[in-house]
């Protein structure tokens, strides 16, 4: 039986440059040393896909492990116009502790045909998410 310590904290973000999207991941707080993965995470596919040449570090304080990943994407690389989910995923091997955070980052649309389409999804995904929070209230 291995002992861990959970992840204190863990977030994953994204900032933009006009030509790239800088994406990273950050957990702090566990022990034993632990694993971080980015995966990306399309509309048209059904299976997350990793992203690979990731630049991972890792350092060790007070006798746990802090971690952050970051990769950098040219635009022209993601799915342009639409949305790109990107989700991070933390593991301690040697035991079924995993944490999982997700971030959307929309490219532009406005110019686009399919700009109508991504205003429907993100409208039904706020009023999910409204009634959700709304039925735990009640």
């Amino acid at each position: 039986m291995t002992v861990f310590v959970p992840a204190q904290t863990m977030d994953v973000k994204f900032d933009t440059t006009p030509n790239k999207l800088n994406v990273s991941c950050e957990a702090t707080g566990l022990f034993p040393r632990p694993k971080l993965k980015l995966y990306r995470l399309l509309l048209k596919e059904r299976t997350p896909a990793i992203v690979k040449d990731a630049s991972i570090a890792i350092s060790n304080s007070r006798d746990t492990y802090n971690t952050s990943l970051y990769k950098t994407f040219e635009h022209d690389e993601l799915s342009i116009p639409g949305t790109t989910g990107f989700e991070c995923v933390v593991e301690i091997p040697g035991t079924n502790y995993q944490r999982r955070k997700r971030v959307a980052y929309y490219a532009d649309v406005t110019n686009s045909e399919d700009h109508q389409a991504s205003r429907n999804l993100n409208f039904i995904l706020f009023v999910s998410t409204a009634l959700c929070i709304l039925h735990r209230n009640i």
